[in-house]
């Protein structure tokens, strides 16, 4: 994250407050207001291709226990 700007204080501190707010139902990367989040959704691209390339279903891979 250094290299993109974004400082690892900052992730930490939305992370705890988006916790707070929204527990493990959501994930904080997920969020428009997350510092990261260009950065989580391009991880997210790759690794939704590399779960077609292994059969592996990504909804249900990808649940946090709806």
């Amino acid at each position: 994250m250094k290299k993109r700007g974004i400082a690892e204080e900052d992730v930490q501190n939305f992370d705890i407050v988006f916790a707070q707010n929204y527990g493990i139902k959501k994930q904080p990367g997920d969020s428009k207001k997350a510092p990261y989040y260009k950065e989580h959704k391009f991880a997210e691209k790759i690794e939704k291709l590399i779960a077609k390339e292994l059969g592996i279903d990504w909804d249900k891979h990808n649940s946090l226990g709806d």
